[in-house]
């Protein structure tokens, strides 16, 4: 019981720095007298100790200065940020993104170049360069740091080549054979990938110390609570916090390539097409850490990363056409259609910064990873090895992100 007569005397002090000097000696006078009653102290129990503080204990995760009253953020006033909801339980939130990114799969071949001098043998790729994309989001977050949130992204990234012209010294050979074979010939191709990916997901962001800001009532302005130089009611502002997540999601991704023989009069001679579509569903999980600056929290840094685990069918298909003139005279095709667990690795690292007191822009870089969802298909060029060293179509790029909450 001298533990607890410890744990109550601490919680007394504690309780009496909060309540200001008028509740300190009646708070105190209640832990005295239980403890010098001395036979009556086996009568003390926890909740009387949470009664006297006065409802003052809460748990971490919750924002002590959002109390539903407009003391947080904007405040009733209309002055400040907005980063926790005031004035009631919740805030509906909507955002938007332009995503400037490219494709990068592990293995992409176009072409091989032969030189039949010296059999020297070179493997080309396609280049996919940066292509405009967006995203959009919305959702609902509660004063505790808890949201719902759905988003709908969509990736749409291309590349296309054409390789050298055929010679008597030069040999150009593509992944569906599409070999020419006259001088002056060429090979032109092209490579699409879409995704369409939908995100319903819950988070929970918790402060590590104390809300952005405090009450009014301690010390009459919330901007004067808020500053590290000038701490008058003992107060302080999180430098981090941390957010976690986890998400239902379903995507769709397909994609193709066309490799198209010309000869040097810009007549087709052959034509070669590959295809492959994922349709999945599965769970993500997440985590968010952010580092805060200024007085209240105005810019501030995170980086995220995400995993997923998506259960769907996978097929991929091929067909080649000969021509005679502008008339297909011969063609083949082949497919195969299966069941595949993928995995999708996420991080995403950059900057916020507050313009308007509910208006936010948001800006950096990501990469994604999504394994065995590359160019699957393998190619016996004559007599030379496939440079196939993983199956990953992978995505970076550059976003710039806005969210205005109402």
């Amino acid at each position: 019981m001298r533990r607890l007569y410890s744990v109550c005397a601490i919680l007394s002090v504690s309780a009496a720095c909060m309540a200001g000097a008028t509740a300190e000696q009646p708070i105190q006078a209640g832990y005295q007298a239980n403890h010098q009653a001395g036979s009556q102290a086996d009568n003390v129990l926890w909740s009387d100790a949470l009664d006297q503080l006065d409802n003052r204990v809460e748990l971490a995760s919750c924002t002590s200065g959002c109390d539903m009253s407009g003391a947080c953020g904007c405040g009733s006033d209309g002055g400040g940020l907005s980063l926790m909801p005031t004035g009631r339980g919740s805030r509906f939130f909507v955002g938007g993104e332009y995503l400037y990114l490219r494709a990068s799969p592990s293995e992409a071949i176009s072409y091989l170049e032969r030189d039949l001098t010296d059999l020297v043998n070179t493997f080309h790729q396609f280049d996919f360069d940066y292509d405009s994309s967006f995203r959009a989001y919305g959702g609902c977050r509660n004063c505790c740091g808890e949201e719902i949130r759905f988003t709908f992204s969509r990736f749409d990234t291309g590349s296309n080549f054409v390789s050298p012209t055929e010679t008597s010294t030069t040999q150009i050979i593509t992944p569906l054979e599409q070999t020419p074979v006259l001088d002056g010939s060429r090979v032109v191709g092209t490579a699409d990938i879409d995704l369409n990916d939908f995100d319903l997901g819950w988070s929970k962001t918790i402060p590590l110390g104390s809300p952005l800001c405090c009450d009014d009532g301690c010390c009459g302005s919330c901007d004067d609570c808020c500053d590290p130089c000038c701490d008058p009611c003992g107060g302080w502002c999180p430098a981090w916090d941390l957010t976690f997540t986890g998400a239902f999601r379903a995507v769709d991704m397909s994609t193709a390539r066309t490799f198209t023989t010309i000869d040097a009069s810009d007549d087709v001679l052959d034509i070669g097409n590959t295809y492959s579509k994922f349709q999945g569903a599965g769970a993500r999980v997440g985590m968010l850490g952010r580092r805060y600056f200024g007085r209240r929290g105005i810019a501030s840094l995170y980086i995220k990363g995400d995993l997923s685990l998506l259960v769907g069918e996978y097929e991929a298909w091929q067909d080649t056409t000969d021509f005679s003139g502008t008339v297909p005279v011969a063609g083949d095709s082949q497919s195969i259609s299966c069941r595949h667990v993928i995995p999708v690795t996420e991080i995403e690292a950059g900057g916020t910064m507050f313009v308007t007191c509910n208006t936010s822009i948001t800006g950096g870089y990501f990469i994604s990873a999504w394994h065995d969802l590359g160019f699957r298909d393998q190619y016996n060029f004559p007599l030379q090895t496939s440079y196939d060293d993983a199956n990953i179509m992978a995505f970076d790029g550059f976003f710039l992100r806005m969210e205005t909450s109402f």
